[in-house]
């Protein structure tokens, strides 16, 4: 099968704009085991076996809840054994990694376990008070309270918590979960803040294939088919995950894959995300001037834009730039679009690159937004937030320019310094101070 490449432009803007839901499973946390890391849902499977002298081997700890649903000491024996978990046997480094990125707000737990909220509340000790943690339960004893808002952070535990009450042990338990959720109108309509215009990333979660599409459609309320939420999974790989992977693949999913070691996709994927969030912050340069710029190119300008938006960047402006250049699709229209809509200025690069084929995406998408919106808000004014610029020796008069682009006053890039033209355009944050 060809892999293909995950999108971390993609993923990364997203991120920003808090619009990823991490949906965390068990196979996050690890245990040493005979000298090794497992899993601890492995482990947890491994200990129960020795100690209720289990016969058959589990896959994970839902098959063996299904296999002894009659044996009621199992419950009581992982309660134990999770308490006897110390730091010097357990690995949560990676759950530790994931929470401390502050741009998820909203975790939904697949774990029963309750570790997710104990490392949240140790590494995020200044916001976790604002979490509101939900223990979702058939029986309806915790459920919300109140409306969670878009902005609420929220761990909701999808399965239960072991800690505070029940929770789905077996796959039978956890299909009802799924199933009454499914048909949980009010649970759904108070968390639907929480889950609105946000993609789910699925990441250590390790169920069966059939349960996997069943959460997810469950998580996403809407058909594969019809769906504008892109799905991002960090899986291990397992029988499982294929299967997953070739029926999500034409369905709006993006996939990590290693290029070294697929067992090890879940672990790869959170060390590069937070060296990324971790750089990212470190290196964050404080905004100095008010709205936002969009650079439209053509892959052949990529390396001029990418100047132009550097530059910018280090000013202090808060830039749009597509470094892999967006595919086009509902999805990635919608974000586009969206983001043309609400920024300060709108700056096309005009090339031969970008005029000779009205079928190009810079062409048919960006370029036909902006004059949308000048269109219905501008008019004929002179003064619009389209900045248009020349970066090569293309005619301003060239006939395949957008007229709406030729009506304005178009600049060329070697005649004047672009970034100083943008920035005089821009109002700075502290001009009223």
């Amino acid at each position: 099968m060809d892999i293909k490449k995950f999108d971390w432009t993609l993923f990364l803007e997203l991120l920003e704009n808090k619009e990823i839901i991490p949906v965390v499973g068990a196979d996050i946390i690890r245990v040493m085991h005979q000298n090794s890391f497992i899993s601890l849902n492995e482990f947890l499977s491994i200990q129960l076996s020795e100690k209720q002298e289990l016969t058959g081997e589990y896959k994970n700890l839902a098959e063996l809840f299904e296999s002894n649903h009659a044996n009621r000491r199992l419950i009581t024996y992982i309660r134990t054994i999770l308490k006897s978990l110390t730091p010097e046997h357990i690995d949560t480094s990676y759950l530790v990694k994931l929470s401390k990125i502050s741009n998820f707000s909203v975790f939904i737990n697949t774990s029963y376990d309750g570790i997710l909220t104990e490392v949240l509340e140790k590494v995020r000790p200044d916001d976790f008070s604002d979490f509101k943690s939900i223990d979702y339960s058939l029986t309806g004893a915790d459920v919300a309270k109140e409306i969670i808002t878009g902005t609420t952070p929220l761990i909701f535990n999808l399965f239960g918590n072991i800690k505070t009450g029940e929770f789905a042990k077996s796959e039978e338990e956890l299909l009802e979960y799924c199933f009454n959720y499914a048909l949980d109108k009010n649970m759904q309509f108070k968390l639907a803040g929480a889950f609105k215009n946000r993609h789910p990333l699925f990441i250590g979660t390790n169920y069966p294939f059939w349960l996997q599409l069943f959460i997810i459609r469950m998580i996403t309320s809407e058909p594969f088919s019809k769906s504008d939420v892109i799905k991002f999974v960090a899986e291990n790989k397992t029988n499982d995950t294929a299967k997953l992977r070739t029926f999500l693949e034409k369905y709006n999913t993006e996939f990590f894959i290693s290029e070294t070691d697929e067992s090890m996709n879940v672990y790869e994927f959170i060390d590069k995300i937070y060296a990324i969030w971790s750089e990212n912050n470190a290196n964050k340069i404080q905004k100095l001037y008010k709205g936002s710029v969009f650079l439209s190119f053509n892959s052949g300008d990529r390396q001029l834009a990418h100047e132009v938006w550097k530059t910018l960047t280090e000013r202090g402006v808060t830039t749009f730039y597509d470094e892999e250049i967006m595919k086009s699709g509902s999805v990635y229209d919608k974000k586009i679009i969206k983001q043309i809509k609400s920024c300060t200025l709108f700056i096309p690069f005009i090339s031969e690159h970008s005029i000779s084929d009205h079928s190009r995406y810079v062409y048919a998408i960006e370029w036909k937004a902006a004059e949308a919106r000048r269109m219905f808000l501008e008019e004929d004014s002179t003064d619009s937030f389209i900045k248009p610029y020349i970066v090569d020796n293309t005619n301003f008069l060239d006939v395949r320019i957008p007229e709406t682009f030729r009506k304005l006053t178009i600049a060329k890039i070697y005649e004047t310094n672009m970034v100083e033209d943008i920035i005089g355009f821009l109002e700075p944050i502290n001009a009223n101070n």
